[in-house]
Order: C-alpha cells, then sequence, then structure tokens
C-alpha cells in the first residue's frame, strides 16, 4: 500500500505489521513462516499494480530461514521490474482480447442486420408478406 519495498526479518516478532493469518496457516499446517520479501509492482505511471512476495529466505548450509539480505532484495527489486512489465503486458493483452470480443459482436449484428435487410427487400418475400396478410384478413372475415 506504501509502494515501498518491506522486508520482515521474523514475521513472529514482528509489531508493525498483523501475522495473524500468517500464524494461523502455519498453526493449521504445520508450516513455519519466518521472513517475508515484499515488493510492490509499478506501471510506467508509479501505479501499483500488484506485489512480488517471497517468504523465508533459506540456508541451505545452515538448514535455517534468514532475513532476506539487501543483495538479494536489489536484486528481487531489479527482477520486479521485469514482473511489472509482464504484468503490464498481460493486463494490456486481455483488455485488447476484451475489445476484440466486443467488436466481434458488433460486427457479427451488422452482419445480421444486413442479412435481414437483404432477405426482406426482396420481391419474394414482400409477396409473402401480402399473401400472410391477406390470410389473415381472410382469417378475421
Amino acid at each position: 500500500m506504501s509502494g515501498e519495498t518491506i522486508n520482515i526479518v521474523d514475521a513472529y516478532e514482528n509489531g508493525k505489521f498483523d501475522f495473524s493469518d500468517t500464524k494461523a496457516f502455519d498453526e493449521n499446517t504445520g508450516y513455519l513462516t519466518v521472513s517475508f520479501l515484499v515488493i510492490p509492482l509499478k506501471d510506467n505511471e508509479g501505479k501499483i499494480l500488484g506485489v512480488l512476495e517471497l517468504s523465508n529466505s533459506y540456508d541451505p548450509r545452515l538448514k535455517v530461514f534468514i532475513p532476506f539480505d539487501k543483495n538479494l532484495q536489489q536484486l528481487m527489486e531489479s527482477f520486479s521490474s521485469l514482473a511489472s512489465a509482464a504484468l503490464q503486458g498481460y493486463i494490456k493483452e486481455q483488455s485488447l482480447r476484451q475489445e476484440i470480443q466486443a467488436l466481434r459482436i458488433e460486427i457479427d449484428a451488422v452482419k445480421l442486420e444486413k442479412q435481414v435487410a437483404e432477405i426482406t427487400d426482396t420481391n419474394y418475400f414482400k409477396e409473402l408478406q401480402e399473401k400472410a396478410k391477406g390470410m389473415r384478413n381472410n382469417k378475421n372475415d
């Protein structure tokens, strides 16, 4: 919400953010969530499109969860610009697909109107209408 990267060293020791859902998840699943790195995904104008959230940086040598270090944070912030560009591309693609679908519906409606006009403007159709009108008049007499 702030548009800033947030690096949480230990979710269980953090008093700044509410991690009650995370703690409940951990309790229900037996998982342990410790560290978080949360990076906003912004468009070219700085509007936030989404969030890249990483959890549990792990040191395989020590076999423990560790905080996300500044180098990894910088790397992931750089990566987030690629993720933002990909997300923007996806959003634009979906918007274009919706526009194309709307145009197809519009084109189909125009084609249908043209086909109906082609049929109703024929002499044969007009003769059928006159016959039907005559039959209705005869039935009502």
